[in-house]
């Protein structure tokens, strides 16, 4: 009975030397924007987002230049988490590539999709919403996250989520 009463009698403190150690672990994921991407990766991101939205055909005249959102980031990554890249949402792209694809492969397989983008009638031939949403004129804000994923093999979920000011 004793050793049953020292381990209950233990437990509060080891309670709060964990609510501790957690909050610290929450506080850095938030500084670190939540979602494992490094600088450099965001800044890859959006340079190779912003690349595309300069090259779009007819050109926009009012195409915004992307900024990285670490709020959309978080929610991005909440998505990619959950390993299903197939679900899709208002503002949302997401994709599903080999452990091994570089980063920006993913916005560069959404803009290959524009070949089945119609711009005169605004119509996608087949499914080409992930161009539409990268390229939106109006989007200012673009957030990301990235995940590796372990179902019926090895493979990497990338979600993008876009916003405005």
């Amino acid at each position: 009975m004793s050793s049953v009463y020292l381990y209950l009698h233990a437990t509060p403190h080891h309670i709060i030397i964990m609510i501790c150690a957690l909050s610290l672990v929450l506080v850095l994921a938030v500084l670190q924007g939540g979602n494992g991407l490094t600088d450099d990766e965001k800044s890859q991101i959006v340079a190779r987002h912003n690349q595309y939205r300069t090259n779009v055909q007819p050109r926009a005249a009012n195409m915004l230049a992307l900024r990285w959102n670490d709020e959309l980031a978080n929610t991005a990554q909440s998505r990619a988490n959950r390993c299903e890249w197939r679900v899709w949402g208002k503002g949302m792209s997401a994709s599903r590539g080999l452990v091994d694809t570089n980063l920006v492969s993913f916005v560069d397989w959404w803009n290959i999709a524009k070949r089945a983008y119609n711009f005169e009638d605004n119509t996608c031939a087949e499914n080409c919403y992930s161009y539409t949403r990268m390229v939106r004129a109006t989007t200012s804000l673009v957030g990301c996250g990235m995940t590796q994923c372990e179902r019926e093999f090895a493979y990497k979920v990338f979600v993008c989520m876009y916003g405005t000011r």
